[in-house]
């Protein structure tokens, strides 16, 4: 079968399959299968790693990677494997493979398959990956990629590897750039940020130069072939107290636009390699998931590996941490007796049994979700009097829906909220109840207050003054429909679904809102309002504008690290989980909490501001120095802005 398609319908196709739109599931039962026997689908175990893997079109390659009884990082997909297209310019021709050419996945071992493309009938190229777990939470991958052609219409076949990254995680790369003497020298940056939107960098920031590209396709994707290309032998994302890595032992490979592909505001991070005309190249990669230790630890990691590149390599930081010490973000912790734990003991002890005696367990998904203290895992003795514990939502998709809810219903309606001797409190005792059954779209709806999910920049411009007759904000309720835990999703349908509705803003809007941000902080602080407030001695106005100073520095905080704002009893405490964060802000927030005179106010709030400039700099590269206020920050932030119309929307007059 030939696969006509433009590269963005194709990785959208893949992104659609994440998300819960493909019948193809995402976890696979064991495989009890013969050594040497071809399969699609097969699991190998070894070393207390689990290894999911598949041969099924659009679907092939790693499918999970399970550490222990549970450690594995949700919404990942590993890997696409033996596709090839050319890169370069784009022809009206190019067909997209290996579905021409259909795979197969043998298991050699416990720990070991191989997966066999056979010479494709368009780009003539046949792939070998070997996968084996060498230790502890790590796959070593090893390709042989062959070319049988004798030449291509550009001189070479991009080959690509391609990755979609967690949401919610953190990147943080080691990098192999190029230097005028022809050595390489490493660079260390740490970014940050939800990695599930279609935003350009803001580790290199928006001013990287893309390669030359057809008129009809996106630049985003042809960074592989820029003369400024870089190498990329590590990359690590980081997903609450777990990491991701992925370490090659070749530079000659490449990577989409900067650190992040951006195709159809997907996050996929595809590595590159050519493959010239009867050419055989073979890379060995390593991917790795387990418990979050140190960066120091990812680089040693890297160190011990027979693949590493160079093990006397000497990293350089780079990035915002050459001027500015980073303050660690605090630790996300969740006791036994807290509500998102005593719920999710609910689902093992009632919610389980119950779906397995009406036979939908495979086709319901439960979990806890929206802006509780115990969804934010910020719950204590103050907050257990109102709207907390044990309780779950059960929802069915649409066609599920129809043909169960009122059975479910039924059943979870006789369902008791009680752990361990605790039950759950509404307003006034049990009620009202939280428990209920919902259908997947209506119940994100609802959540998040969207019809459907912008996807452009200008279909987001009418959200943005949304607030309710009770002050929420669009934002705030946004950050609470991405607040709770999935305890049982089969094939991760409704987990994929909950993440695509909660994606942040994309680029443009995100500039408006970072410039928007920078202005408020502007006028009331210390280069504006808040001097003239204490030159007067009006200690009631002073208080005011100190508050709104710190109050639009918190939502700056969030923005740059491309989070939705929280309720305004939440923020401080969240505004602390943040990862990425100058230790001036976080310390100057706390300093100015105290409400000190006046005199020292104005100068806490004037070291803020400093770092605040120098982060601008930093991660987006703007080129106001730190002697300009920071309204003109503001303004050249504004100015990045792409499109037009978006621009005159969020315009910064008053």
């Amino acid at each position: 079968m030939s696969c006509q398609m433009s590269r963005r319908r194709f990785i959208a196709q893949i992104g659609l399959m994440t998300l819960g739109f493909s019948v193809l599931p995402l976890s696979i039962a064991r495989i009890q299968a013969n050594p040497e026997e071809a399969l699609m689908n097969v699991e190998l175990n070894g070393h207390n790693t689990r290894l999911l893997l598949s041969a099924e079109p659009w679907n092939n390659g790693i499918l999970r990677l399970i550490v222990g009884e549970n450690v594995e990082i949700p919404f990942l997909m590993p890997a696409l494997t033996g596709h090839h297209y050319f890169t370069g310019v784009f022809s009206s021709k190019a067909q997209y493979e290996p579905h021409s050419s259909p795979a197969t996945l043998t298991q050699h071992s416990e720990m070991q398959a191989v997966y066999h493309q056979p010479e494709t009938p368009y780009t003539h190229v046949e792939t070998r990956i070997e996968y084996e777990i060498i230790e502890r939470g790590t796959v070593e991958m090893r390709f042989k990629t062959q070319s049988h052609a004798k030449e291509y219409p550009y001189g070479y076949v991009g080959l690509f590897w391609g990755t979609l990254v967690p949401h919610g995680g953190q990147r943080g790369f080691h990098l192999a750039l190029p230097q005028p003497s022809g050595n390489l020298r490493w660079y260390y940056f740490q970014a940050g940020g939800d990695n599930q939107n279609n935003r350009n960098s803001t580790v290199l920031g928006p001013n990287m130069p893309f390669a030359e590209h057809h008129s009809d396709h996106s630049n985003s994707y042809f960074f592989a072939e820029s003369r400024h290309r870089f190498a990329l032998p590590i990359q690590v994302a980081r997903w609450r107290d777990l990491y991701y890595s992925f370490a090659l032992d070749t530079i000659d490979v490449a990577f989409t636009n900067v650190l992040m592909g951006t195709a159809v505001g997907g996050p996929s991070w595809d590595v590159y390699w050519r493959l010239r005309p009867g050419e055989s190249k073979s890379i060995r990669c390593r991917l790795t998931i387990g418990k979050w230790n140190s960066w120091e630890a990812i680089e040693e990691n890297y160190r011990s590996w027979r693949g590493c590149v160079n093990s006397s390599f000497a990293i350089s930081q780079a990035g915002h941490q050459m001027s500015q010490v980073l303050s660690p973000p605090e630790a996300v912790e969740m006791k036994p007796d807290a509500g998102l734990a005593l719920s999710r003991k609910l689902f093992e002890s009632r919610g389980r049994q119950l779906l397995e005696e009406l036979n939908l367990l495979n086709q319901c998904a439960v979990g806890c979700f929206g802006g509780t203290s115990q969804n934010l895992r910020l719950d204590d003795k103050h907050s257990r009097d109102h709207i907390w514990g044990p309780y779950l939502t059960f929802l069915l998709n649409e066609k599920a829906w129809q043909a169960h809810h009122e059975r479910l219903e039924k059943a979870v309606a006789a369902m008791p909220d009680e752990v361990d001797g605790v039950r759950w409190i509404g307003y006034g005792g049990p009620h009202p109840r939280k428990t209920g059954v919902r259908e997947f779209r209506s119940f994100l709806q609802s959540l998040t207050g969207l019809e459907k999910p912008p996807q452009t920049d200008r279909e987001w411009l009418p959200h943005l003054t949304r607030v309710n007759f009770l002050g929420r904000s669009w934002t705030e309720q946004l950050f609470d429909a991405t607040q709770g835990e999935v305890f049982h999703d089969p094939g991760e349908r409704f987990t994929q679904l909950w993440r695509h509705w909660t994606l942040y803003v994309p680029p443009d809007i995100h500039r408006a809102l970072l410039a928007q941000s920078l202005f408020r902080i502007w006028n009331a602080g210390p280069e504006y309002n808040l001097k003239r407030m204490a030159a007067r001695r009006d200690r009631a106005a002073f208080e005011l504008c100190r508050s709104r100073f710190m109050n639009e520095v918190l939502k700056l905080a969030f923005c740059w690290n491309e989070q939705f704002i929280p309720h305004f009893k939440w923020r401080v405490a969240q505004f602390h989980r943040l990862p990425i964060c100058p230790s001036a802000i976080r310390q100057g927030i706390n300093s100015l909490s105290a409400a000190p005179k006046e005199a020292q106010s104005l100068e806490i709030a004037t070291f803020i501001v400093n770092s605040i400039k120098m982060l601008m700099k930093e991660l987006y590269h703007l080129t106001p120095s730190l002697k300009e206020p920071l309204s003109v920050f503001a303004h050249a932030m504004h100015n990045t802005i792409e499109d037009a119309h978006v621009k005159n929307s969020t315009s910064l007059d008053w």
